[in-house]
């Protein structure tokens, strides 16, 4: 229901019998055409939606929407929000206009499509799930390092813990800890991580120039 409405939101009025390719334009421009003509274009044409463009964008987001439903464990994982199709909408108005249309037709919204993909959704692809994450985007972290970051600092709020208040430990004793939990290899960055996490929670203060870490 959210798709037909912000797609209703750039819908042209119906007409009969819309092309939906352009003629193709032969030689080349040069610098100054080309200068005034994109001026032109920004300036005076306003495309709008035809219907095709319209339902092509809604299944398109639908699709898009539902990517990674047949995957299992996609936790929090999404394909698509309403901040790209918009953006899809935009880029589709954008290549009507570079042909003086004034109607978006079918054809600009499978290229708007593709480029999406390759531009915004390939990027964020989460590599250890397979799975379209948008916060990698929205936030540059994804769920499954979210995830990561968060057991971390957990595990180390524990060791932390265990020591005395206002004792101090060293942050290599923690890791060297923490490895030893692990059948995995631990990520030094990651950890580093979560020792400024908790430090920026005012839960311990970290030196960096003693390398040791004091419970509060």
């Amino acid at each position: 229901r959210l798709a037909p409405h912000i797609v209703k939101l750039y819908e042209a009025p119906t007409t009969n019998g819309e092309a939906e390719a352009a003629a193709p334009v032969a030689g080349a421009a040069d610098e100054r055409f080309l200068r005034d003509y994109v001026a032109y274009a920004r300036h005076r044409v306003h495309p709008e939606l035809a219907d095709e463009a319209r339902q092509e964008l809604i299944d398109a987001y639908v699709r898009m929407r539902g990517g990674g439903s047949s995957r299992p464990n996609r936790g929090r994982s999404i394909t698509a929000t309403p901040r790209q199709l918009e953006g899809m909408i935009r880029i589709a108005e954008a290549l009507a206009r570079m042909r003086l249309e004034t109607r978006v037709v079918r054809a600009d919204v499978l290229e708007a499509v593709r480029l999406m993909q390759v531009a915004t959704l390939a990027a964020a692809t989460d590599a250890t799930t397979g799975l379209i994450d948008m916060d990698a985007i929205n936030t540059g972290r994804t769920a499954a390092d979210r995830a990561i970051h968060e057991g971390l600092c957990r595990e180390l709020r524990r060791l932390v813990a265990a020591r005395p208040r206002g004792a101090a430990v060293g942050v290599a004793e923690l890791r060297d800890e923490m490895q030893a939990q692990s059948d995995e290899p631990l990520d030094q960055f990651a950890f580093l991580k979560a020792v400024q996490g908790l430090a920026a929670e005012d839960f311990l203060t970290h030196n960096e120039r003693s390398g040791t870490v004091l419970r509060k």
